[in-house]
This record gives C-alpha cells, structure tokens and sequence, in this order.
C-alpha cells in the first residue's frame, strides 16, 4: 500500500510538474528551507520516494492527456528551431519566399516577421 500524501508533497509534486525543476519545487513546498543546497538535496531525495514517483508520473501522463503535449513532440518542436536553416527562407535568386513557399519546418521556427516599407507610390 502506498504511503499517503503529505500537503507539503503533494505541493512539492504540482510545483514540480509546472517547469520540472526539483529544487524550485522543494523552495515552494517547504519555504522555511533556505539553503540553495538543502532544497537541491532534498528534492533529490523526495523525488526517490516510491509515492512521490508514482504521483509525479500520474501527473505527467495527465498532462499529455490533458495538453496533447508529450515531450517527444516539444522536443521535436524544439529541433524544428534549433535546426533550422535561414537559407530555406529564400529561393534561388536570394529573393524573400512566400509564406505559402515555407515548408512546415521552416513556417514552425518563424517567430516573428518585421514588414519594413521603404520608398513611396510604386517604388515601394
């Protein structure tokens, strides 16, 4: 039988669950701790405890239900902008592709566009 749940844990656990962070979670869940290195020992500790484990993944699959997001596909998402490649944005001649041109890759690691118009009537 699994050992119940104390406040202070099941805290630990929510925080824990926002940014995966051990030692923020511990900071959270029991702020008399003061020490940087007691929250990090500690919360390497609470993290071995059997229900806290299980209580920890009950919540990250419930996430992915939840979100729809697993972290294989946040992982895959973050590939897509670390390996993106600038040069995809233009065609051969070096001119601006337009969007519609933009591979699914290419349009996910866009974050941002800046239109800037210069010159007036049709030199623009």
């Amino acid at each position: 039988m699994a050992k119940k749940l104390t406040q202070n844990q099941k805290l630990f656990i929510a925080e824990y669950l926002k940014d995966r962070n051990a030692t923020r979670a511990y900071f959270a869940a029991y702020p008399s701790v003061k020490s940087e290195n007691a929250a990090r020992v500690n919360a390497s500790r609470t993290l071995t405890k059997a229900n806290i484990k299980a209580a920890i993944l009950k919540g990250i699959d419930a996430q992915e239900k939840r979100t729809q997001i697993s972290a294989d596909k946040t992982l895959r998402e973050i590939a897509r902008v670390g390996f993106s490649d600038i040069r995809k944005l233009f065609d051969e001649n070096g001119n601006l592709k337009s969007v519609a041109e933009l591979d699914d890759d290419i349009a996910a690691a866009i974050a941002a566009v800046e239109v800037i118009t210069t010159g007036s009537g049709d030199n623009i």
